[in-house]
């Protein structure tokens, strides 16, 4: 790990680093880590580039099936709430690691 990126480097306690594993962020750095700067990574750093992927696509067609942008717009596909399934891959993720 290069000196710059050591220094901003810390710890985590186990019952944070498990809730962060639904924050897409977490998967981006931990890809970054491992492959980019060759640092050792929390987790495989190809199964977090794979996490994203599935999570943006499912969210593009969720987005894309739940909301549309015109605003003569008077019925409604889906409820709201399935927006959250957009989590799912996130979520899987806290049973893996």
């Amino acid at each position: 790990m290069s000196a710059f990126a050591s220094h901003f480097a810390f710890e985590l306690k186990a019952g944070i680093r498990n809730k962060n594993l639904l924050l897409p962020s977490t998967y981006g750095m931990n890809a970054f880590r491992g492959l980019a700067i060759g640092g050792t990574a929390d987790f495989t750093p190809w199964g977090a580039i794979l996490t994203l992927f599935i999570g943006g696509v499912t969210a593009f067609f969720r987005a894309w099936f739940l909301f549309r942008w015109d605003n003569q717009n008077a019925g409604r596909r889906g409820h709201p709430a399935l927006a959250l399934l957009t989590l799912a891959p996130y979520m899987a993720w806290l049973f893996v690691v």
